[in-house]
């Protein structure tokens, strides 16, 4: 098996290589440049994409350019960016069914259930509060 030494012109240490391990350091540094041309190509296809956007948007001596943030986001996803955020709210029923409550009559469940009915967000980042309870139905077990 063929070998190459390389000695390190600071330490003097001597460090041997086999064929196989230059072919792989060839074939890792050829396959780096490629990642690294390919890169350069995407930036140099969002710096058109993001330049079109805006040329499209302006006329010779304005000082400024409105757009929508409809517009930006589509071009942000042209480019595989994140798109900006805006907050939202959302009205949302839930339908629940509680079996097993034991109280004295219907009134009792009723209050039992408005009071112990509690709804949480998970993984939100937002607020949640419940506006009202109506309870549908009561019927003994």
């Amino acid at each position: 098996m063929n070998t190459i030494s390389v000695t390190n012109p600071h330490t003097n240490e001597v460090i041997t290589y086999t064929e196989t391990e230059v072919l792989r350091f060839i074939s890792d540094l050829n396959d780096a440049k490629e990642r690294s041309q390919q890169s350069s190509r995407q930036v140099i296809d969002i710096r058109g994409t993001v330049y079109e956007f805006f040329n499209s948007q302006y006329s010779p001596g304005d000082e400024e350019i409105t757009t929508s943030v409809e517009e930006i986001n589509d071009m942000l996803r042209v480019i595989g960016a994140d798109e900006l955020k805006r907050t939202w709210s959302a009205s949302v029923r839930i339908y629940v069914n509680v079996s097993g409550i034991e109280a004295a009559n219907k009134e009792e469940v009723e209050d039992m259930v408005r009071d112990d009915i509690n709804v949480e967000l998970q993984s939100i980042d937002g607020e949640i509060w419940i506006d009202d309870i109506q309870v549908q139905s009561i019927t003994a077990e």
